[in-house]
């Protein structure tokens, strides 16, 4: 998607930059079989439900995904929603590779990827 990644305490966070292609970062794509219930699970784990302090630190938005073929899907994705002076950019856009090239003790206790774009059913064909 086009947007810049950040690092915020050992976990990343992606903005979207929907005017700016020079910037892009790199996720997973899941098809979601029933996505009310698994969004309600992910909303709450994001912290971005209704029990959580505004404003949230993230936000579940829908947004336009390119896959390595260029096929265009419309996704879900949690976008952060906080300032992001003074965090560490990950110019990459992939969140793996960047952890890869940490120190190892910073990498300690840290969470799986959370950068993922989640498609609805409709958009995927069905395998």
């Amino acid at each position: 998607m086009p947007g810049k990644l950040y690092e915020v305490q050992n976990y990343p966070a992606a903005i979207a930059c929907p005017d700016n292609n020079s910037h892009k970062v790199h996720g997973e794509i899941y098809r979601l079989h029933d996505a009310e219930k698994l969004l309600y699970l992910l909303d709450d784990y994001e912290e971005c439900t209704d029990r959580f302090p505004v404003p949230h630190e993230y936000s579940r938005c829908e947004i336009f995904v390119t896959l390595p073929d260029n096929t265009t899907l419309l996704a879900w994705a949690y976008l952060y929603n906080w300032p992001v002076t003074g965090l560490v950019n990950i110019i990459c856009g992939d969140y793996r590779p960047y952890l890869q090239d940490q120190p190892s003790q910073s990498r300690l206790n840290t969470p799986q990827t959370k950068v993922i774009a989640l498609c609805k059913p409709s958009n995927l064909n069905k395998p």
